[in-house]
């Protein structure tokens, strides 16, 4: 179960896999980082807030601004409006989040240096190399003891907030009264999943179909030969709808003349020449039944009744709490 994980997602995802600036402003300031780590601009109880904790949590946005506003986005009056709004949000999570970890006594939970190094030894195999790992780690800003910090200040919240909406069920009659009020959800357009093998020529493209012909698979083949970015995961696109408006009319048109699990022959497109290969086709609309989805439903309802759960809890918590945000450092 996963709530309440933002920022923890923010930084795991964000600092550490969010390649398309680089290094941001706040990730090069070192010396500021030295200087206000034991700046504290929150207290909450017994447990503080700092500055550099913060700091951590701006890479992230620091990198989307740019990608979005640009490297001079602080120039940007909308931009910095933005920019403060999530800033200040920030900061009510870190609140939130220390908050939350002065429960773990109260809840009975205890995170060891081995479920940290367990939960570090996950992070890092959506890495290739350590090499890898060890750059976007760099990158992030944060020293490897800072990651394993925030790895445990995870753990510790997503522990409180099981044993705490540990009881919390849902019933089958819920479940149904969900489906039944939201059929439209459930329902599935004619289409299919569909991957491709995009290349150049009507002659490579032959040449291609000719060696699946022959056995080789068709996830090979598109990494092997495949132009596009899709190349990298056996030319997968997704499920496509055979009316979409994204792809080109030409491309659906024989893809829908496809059986499940069958290869097209080479066709063209303005993008060049593809080998198209469909999988759970729907040649007509059709609405997921009951059974298919109700266990979905029942994930989805009991992650929505432990948030309000966990939500009035935190609303008590804090009225109970001496918190204390010291704005003019933000």
């Amino acid at each position: 179960m996963k709530l309440l994980k933002k920022g923890i997602v923010l930084l795991m995802v964000g600092l550490l896999g969010f390649g398309v600036v680089g290094c941001s402003k706040v990730a090069d300031n070192s010396q500021t980082n030295n200087k206000t780590e034991d700046v504290v601009i929150a207290t909450v109880g017994d447990g503080k807030v700092t500055k550099k904790a913060l700091d951590q949590q701006l890479v992230y946005l620091d990198s989307l601004m740019q990608w979005q506003y640009g490297e001079d986005y602080e120039s940007n009056e909308e931009a910095m409006n933005y920019y403060n709004e999530q800033k200040r949000l920030m900061v009510d999570y870190l609140v939130e989040i220390q908050l939350i970890i002065s429960k773990a006594q109260e809840y009975d939970v205890n995170v060891t240096a081995d479920d940290v190094d367990e939960e570090l030894e996950l992070l890092k195999s959506d890495y290739d190399t350590e090499a890898a790992f060890e750059e976007a780690l760099t990158t992030s800003g944060m020293s490897l003891e800072e990651l394993k910090q925030m790895l445990k200040e995870d753990l510790i919240v997503n522990q409180v907030v099981t044993a705490s909406t540990k009881d919390i069920t849902v019933s089958d009659e819920e479940i149904k009264t969900y489906y039944d009020g939201n059929i439209d959800s459930f329902k599935t357009e004619a289409g299919a999943t569909m991957s491709h093998i995009l290349v150049a020529t009507e002659e490579e493209a032959k040449e291609i179909k000719a060696k699946y012909d022959k056995g080789t698979s068709f996830e090979d083949l598109a990494e092997e030969y495949g132009t596009d970015a899709t190349k990298s995961q056996g030319g997968l696109l997704e499920y496509i709808p055979y009316n979409s408006t994204k792809y080109d009319a030409d491309f659906l048109a024989s893809a829908k003349q496809l059986d499940e699990g069958e290869v097209s022959e080479p066709v063209k497109t303005q993008n060049g020449w593809h080998l198209i290969k469909v999988t759970d086709v729907n040649k007509e609309e059709r609405i997921k039944s009951y059974d298919e989805v109700k266990d979905e439903i029942k994930e989805q309802l009991l992650i929505q009744k432990q948030n309000e759960v966990v939500e009035k809890k935190v609303k008590e918590w804090k009225e109970s709490t001496n918190i204390v945000i010291n704005e003019d450092l933000i």
